[in-house]
């Protein structure tokens, strides 16, 4: 999945990216050896313990200093830091959240699992044009863990 994820978003050099519910971090770490240090590799997660959990491992493979990691809730994005060229949902979001939209320069994309825990869910693929138009295409159907909302935990 982490590579279909950079795939479609078609993450390359000099990109700044958000990954919004960065888990373990293996994707950070992925995605800062595709972008190099000319771009800017960006993690969101909400649960405290998977927070700790993913920078600890960072921290190990010597990406704690490569990749920048913020605790928070990834369904608001992360307007600081905004915009970027690419964002990737780690998990199934109930829908398509404004705010990352919002924070996708035009000519980005943004690549997101939409659907239930334990239900339909699909891969989809946002593309905001040059003009800021946005084109939604669906990639398939996918399983992932739910996105947590702060006011669910």
């Amino acid at each position: 999945m982490h590579a279909m994820f950079m795939s479609c978003v078609e993450l390359s050099k000099g990109d700044k990216m958000l990954e919004v519910g960065f888990g373990s971090g293996i994707l950070l770490a992925y995605a800062y050896e595709v972008v190099g240090k000319e771009g800017k590799v960006v993690g969101i997660e909400v649960v405290p313990e998977t927070y700790e959990f993913g920078v600890q491992n960072l921290k190990k493979t010597g990406y704690a200093t490569k990749v920048k990691t913020v605790l928070g809730d990834g369904s608001k994005g992360l307007p600081k830091e905004a915009p970027f060229d690419k964002i990737i949902v780690s998990a199934a979001a109930p829908k398509v959240f404004d705010a990352w939209v919002d924070q996708l320069k035009p000519g980005g994309r943004l690549a997101v699992p939409v659907g239930e825990w334990c239900g339909y869910q699909e891969l989809i693929l946002i593309k905001k044009s040059k003009e800021g138009w946005v084109q939604t295409e669906k990639l398939g159907p996918v399983s992932f863990v739910p996105l947590i909302l702060p006011e669910k935990r």
